[in-house]
């Protein structure tokens, strides 16, 4: 479930959002400034946050990831907002199609490395 915030629950400092209701706001994931103002893509908590010219938008990022693909769908918006959507989806995950399911991506996800001691015999001058 979202939640909308008018632009009047967006505080400013200069030209930078920094707190949309009780919500301080750190740095953006991502950023872009439009002729219709500034967009910010936020991390907050487990949900992802979305300031645009007219407010903010708080949810699951696959439900703002479907609320922003609209958005670069959109015939009738304008060019920069529609590729400012566009450029925040793949940070809202979903978007590797090189990803293999079956197969760890990184050593890190295999687990922590084999140990080895160094002082046996077998390594003693």
């Amino acid at each position: 479930m979202t939640e909308d915030f008018g632009g009047d629950d967006v505080r400013y400092e200069g030209d930078h959002p920094v707190a949309v209701g009780d919500l301080r706001l750190a740095q953006p994931t991502r950023m872009a400034t439009t002729s219709a103002g500034f967009w910010g893509l936020y991390e907050a908590g487990n949900e992802v946050l979305v300031v645009h010219p007219a407010g903010a938008r708080r949810g699951p990022a696959a439900e703002l990831g479907a609320w922003l693909a609209a958005i670069a769908a959109d015939d009738g918006r304008d060019d920069a907002d529609r590729e400012t959507a566009r450029s925040f989806l793949p940070f809202l995950g979903g978007d590797d199609p090189g990803a293999a399911a079956d197969v760890p991506r990184s050593r890190v996800e295999q687990g922590p490395p084999p140990t080895y001691d160094l002082s046996d015999e077998r390594n003693t001058p």
